[in-house]
């Protein structure tokens, strides 16, 4: 579990998930750009920190409806 002003490293990959950040912390992808793909059918990414960094992540949504959810929310 990550606690406030980690930096996560993600191994390169398509994660099928979603993720809420609820702590100050940097998510960043170990290689380049595009390697690391966070996909969902619904909210992808819910952010309820102060401080949050994503670096070198791509986050797509897939939902047959994409005006009914958000791939990134901020609350």
């Amino acid at each position: 579990v990550a606690q406030e002003g980690d930096i996560v490293l993600v191994h390169p990959g398509l994660y099928k998930e979603s993720i809420r950040l609820d702590k100050s912390i940097t998510l960043m992808s170990e290689s380049e750009r595009d390697q690391v793909i966070i996909e969902s059918s619904e909210r992808v990414v819910h952010i309820e920190a102060s401080s949050v960094t994503l670096q070198n992540v791509t986050i797509r949504q897939v939902s047959p409806n994409p005006s009914a959810h958000v791939a990134l929310f901020i609350s």
